[in-house]
């Protein structure tokens, strides 16, 4: 049995629910997350700060901002995610439909190197995020600010890049995805 989607009407849409679903989610998981941050980020600001601590949230916004939100999300994740979105459009198969944040994310059907990158940066945010919690306030906040600060950016670049390629209908970054073998 043929497992891909071909065919009429149903199958472009399907595809097209598919990306939405895709993009949707993806920024679903980046906001939920930024929500969840934002309360002990915002939380270490009603604290008196010292000088070292200041100068600590400052330096690690600035940095976060520019690491996480311009180098990761917006030259790399939300630009592929997007592009993967729109590969569900074109092309999807029925488990890329289903599981459309999943692969949107980058977690199956794309490069040896990129499979490597994405499961160990995830095992490293949740290594990460197990340390941090451990921080007392307002340690925990000013690590948390530097991280909702790149949060935020990501989440405006897929919102950007998801209205620019549906408005050109173009890939902006190869979307990095292998045959499916299936």
């Amino acid at each position: 049995m043929n497992k891909s989607l071909t065919g009429g009407g149903a199958v472009v849409v399907l595809r097209k629910i598919g990306a939405i679903w895709g993009v949707a989610g993806t920024m679903t998981i980046v906001g939920y997350a930024l929500y969840r941050l934002s309360f002990y980020a915002f939380d270490s600001l009603g604290y008196e700060l010292t000088v070292w601590q200041l100068l600590v949230l400052i330096t690690w916004g600035a940095y976060m901002f520019y690491a996480e939100g311009i180098k990761g999300f917006a030259r790399s994740f939300s630009p592929r995610s997007v592009a993967r979105a729109q590969y569900i459009a074109r092309h999807g198969r029925w488990h890329h439909i289903i599981f459309a944040p999943i692969f949107c994310f980058g977690y199956y059907q794309t490069t040896r190197r990129k499979l490597i990158v994405i499961y160990s940066l995830t095992a490293g945010i949740v290594g990460l995020i197990l340390i941090i919690r451990l921080l007392p306030q307002p340690w925990r906040g000013i690590i948390d600010f530097g991280v909702v600060l790149g949060l935020s950016c990501g989440l405006v670049t897929l919102a950007y890049f998801a209205y620019k390629a549906w408005r050109t209908r173009q890939y902006a970054i190869d979307p990095a995805v292998t045959t499916d073998k299936n």
